[in-house]
């Protein structure tokens, strides 16, 4: 029977045909578009090169590559997760961290998009706003019940 383990305790492929076929269609599409291998190739070297967040974000001002963008999305992603669990434990229990992460994740591009270097302020501190107000704003649209009538309940 394929797809079980043998005597030897090892898994045998289901369908190792089916797999050789993908293979080999995935080597002809990667033979037949060198672009696309380079330039992941040159991203991943753009990422490589960087070994200060401070470079990283001088060369994201100056340019607004997106690659940068994305290892700076990378690297604070934990922090809107945390963000994400902290206000989750204030919540009911209907709403899931999935969908608040990706309300910060958001609001984790427009901080990136809009924070100032010259100002002199963390961007920690900056983002943990921008992150917390765009799960916020997404949960006021999710909710049906208007911000008034539910405080005017919550008061009764």
């Amino acid at each position: 029977m394929s797809g079980t383990k043998g005597k030897t305790g090892k898994r045998t492929p289901r369908r190792p045909a089916l797999r050789q076929g993908r293979m080999a269609t995935q080597g002809a599409t990667a033979a037949a578009a060198p672009e696309e291998g380079e330039k992941s190739l040159q991203a991943s070297q753009k990422k490589r090169d960087y070994t200060n967040i401070d470079e990283v974000w001088r060369d994201f001002k100056q340019t607004g590559d997106k690659v940068l963008r994305n290892v700076l999305i990378e690297k604070y992603l934990p922090l809107v997760k945390y963000i994400a669990e902290r206000l989750l434990a204030k919540l009911p229990q209907n709403i899931e961290l999935d969908d608040l992460t990706s309300a910060g994740i958001f609001g984790l591009m427009d901080a990136i998009e809009g924070f100032d270097l010259t100002r002199g302020v963390k961007f920690e501190t900056y983002c943990t706003t921008r992150v917390r107000g765009a799960i916020l704003d997404e949960l006021r649209s999710l909710d049906w019940v208007p911000r008034i009538v539910r405080n005017k309940a919550n008061r009764v």
